[in-house]
């Protein structure tokens, strides 16, 4: 299993956290990170997550499971392709 670090526990507060998998559980942890996120989180999404993955969720689930300003922020993100990792 791939498990997040448990600094980031916090956004999960109603789920098990030793039971998330970053592979298994991408699409929801991606829309707990870009819905609560901090500069921690930010940092943590251009690591682990690739700029097509963040662009497919906010095409299919970003304006339905964001609030208007998350999506907005993130829309503006991930047009910097020079952030990401991945």
């Amino acid at each position: 299993m791939n498990y997040l670090p448990f600094k980031f526990k916090k956004y999960f507060w109603d789920c098990d956290f030793s039971k998330l998998d970053l592979i298994n559980h991408r699409s929801y942890i991606v829309n707990r990170f870009l819905t609560f996120g901090d500069l921690s989180v930010i940092h943590f999404v251009f690591d682990s997550f690739s700029r097509n993955e963040v662009l497919e969720y906010l095409a299919v689930k970003g304006k339905k499971s964001l609030s208007r300003t998350n999506y907005l922020f993130w829309q503006k993100l991930v047009k910097h392709e020079e952030l990401w990792k991945k």
